[in-house]
């Protein structure tokens, strides 16, 4: 062993003894087993939901369907005819939230426009300056955004400004009278108003 480490090994045109580069070998093992950090790393997950879940009823009483677990149909219907049903919107939120209803229709063929209908609504909390449960129409709909659809836009305000955890909205449309036959597709959904 003291023959080994006497022992002079040529490197790169240099002589080394085997002991220098066996010591290097051992610093350089020694150094690779350093770690950067001094602690362990812990690691927390977190689901976040929506503040704002809405729920469909077709009269308003005790039965209320998450359509996104459970099917929800209007019953058929004829142009000129009306159609009604019930949005129950829940904010599971703390902080207040400026928001908008926004409701569009969509048709099989892709061709909505917002003179195939007219719509009212009104809320138990009041809605656009009216006082709870007064109906009011609305006007304001967009079928140029998204081709195809129409869209009717309704700000609200959900969370601790109003006090008001549940708000109810009743819907109650109608068909004009020679509107296109199609299945129609209804959707209403809690949004973040546009920036202006």
């Amino acid at each position: 062993m003291k023959k080994l480490m006497k022992k002079k090994v040529s490197f790169f045109g240099r002589e080394f003894s085997v002991f220098a580069l066996v010591l290097v070998g051992l610093v350089a093992l020694a150094s690779a087993a350093l770690v950067p950090y001094l602690s362990n790393l812990i690691t927390v997950n977190a689901v976040v939901s929506s503040p704002i879940g809405l729920e469909i009823s077709k009269d308003g009483g005790s039965t209320w369907v998450d359509t996104e677990t459970e099917e929800f149909s209007l019953n058929d219907t004829f142009g000129g005819e009306v159609f009604e049903y019930y949005i129950k919107a829940t904010y599971r939120g703390n902080a207040s939230v400026n928001t908008e209803i926004v409701v569009s229709f969509t048709n099989d063929n892709n061709n909505v426009s917002c003179a195939d209908f007219a719509l009212e609504m009104n809320s138990s909390v009041g809605i656009l300056g009216k006082p709870a449960n007064e109906s009011i129409e609305l006007n304001d709909c967009d079928d140029e955004t998204e081709d195809g659809k129409a869209l009717f836009r309704i700000p609200t305000v959900f969370g601790n400004v109003t006090g008001d955890k549940i708000q109810e909205y009743y819907f109650r449309g109608e068909f004009v009278i020679n509107v296109e036959p199609a299945e129609y597709t209804i959707e209403t959904r809690a949004m973040v108003p546009p920036v202006e």
